[in-house]
């Protein structure tokens, strides 16, 4: 097995309040990382709260602050900053299990891998994270190609350091899906994520409407975004998420949705209609203002 030290980075934005839990578990773990490296991207003045969320200072631990207001831009801090081969990402309102670290990590020590995506469960047993969670479910199986996936969740996602320098990173102009545009460029560049399922992080999904419909309008908006970056690579290559931004399926999803209506009952039809409506009122909006946001893009390696 080859020796290659881990890096763990969780990016702090606003779950401040769960950050020393998630430290506590993730510096009892069966296999000790090297380092854990804790990047406040967060108004400066409120850098020593994030610091003093965790009341039990270990030399393991680095406090960092990225004054440029995205996850990406906190975990590509965080990545220049390692001195681990290998980095393991997850967020502060996350709780990881004891093995966490070693299960991983695993298929990257032993060179079998260059880059790992575990699974992200919520516990919660009420009506929307449930249809949430199956949702997802769906989405990742869909997703999956034998031990394989084309997809980055970064609340469970392990990756060499020289593997993410050699894509460009994550992309920091992206207020959302930056996830899902890292996965592209992997993708381009030949490399597979081994998908281990088994590898579980607990988070909590939003459990309002509000918070819901926000969140996929979001998710439709950048995702779309990451769409244009990429879309000569898309004339060639497809998958699901481009799919749903032809003006056929688009269109088409309203009375498709009366089959689920049908084959799944009304609780399912609700929620997929109002999540799959929002997600595309933020494609219409990132249609809308793309040039706009693409001329302005300062991503060094496009």
């Amino acid at each position: 097995m080859l020796t290659r030290k881990v890096s763990v980075i969780l990016a702090v934005q606003d779950s401040v309040r769960s950050l020393g839990r998630c430290l506590s578990i993730i510096l009892d773990q069966s296999l000790p990382a090297h380092e854990v490296i804790v990047v406040a991207n967060r108004p400066a003045s409120r850098t020593a709260e994030t610091r003093g969320e965790f009341s039990k200072p270990d030399p393991k631990v680095r406090f960092l602050y990225e004054p440029f207001r995205s996850r990406a831009a906190a975990r590509n801090k965080g990545a220049m900053s390692a001195r681990g081969d290998i980095l393991l990402m997850t967020d502060p309102d996350c709780l990881v299990p004891h093995d966490w670290i070693e299960c991983m990590t695993a298929p990257l020590r032993t060179g079998k891998a260059e880059a790992a995506q575990g699974s992200v469960v919520n516990p919660s047993q009420k009506y929307l994270a449930r249809m949430q969670e199956a949702s997802d479910k769906n989405y990742l199986r869909r997703r999956r190609h034998g031990r394989n996936i084309d997809h980055v969740d970064a609340k469970n996602f392990a990756i060499l350091a020289e593997t993410l320098f050699g894509v460009g990173m994550f992309n920091r102009d992206l207020g959302d899906c930056e996830d899902y545009e890292l996965s592209i460029r992997l993708k381009k560049a030949g490399i597979p994520i081994i998908f281990l399922e088994r590898t579980r992080v607990t988070h909590h999904h939003h459990e309002g409407w509000w918070g819901l419909l926000k969140s996929c309008a979001d998710r439709g908006y950048w995702s779309t975004m990451a769409y244009w970056l990429h879309r000569r690579h898309f004339l060639k290559h497809t998958d699901e998420t481009v799919r749903a931004m032809d003006p056929f399926h688009f269109i088409a999803f309203f009375p498709r949705s009366v089959s689920l209506l049908l084959t799944s009952g009304p609780s399912a039809w609700v929620f997929g209609l109002a999540a799959g409506t929002a997600w595309r009122v933020g494609i219409l909006k990132a249609l809308i203002q793309r040039g706009r946001y693409l001329s302005k893009i300062s991503h060094p390696y496009y």
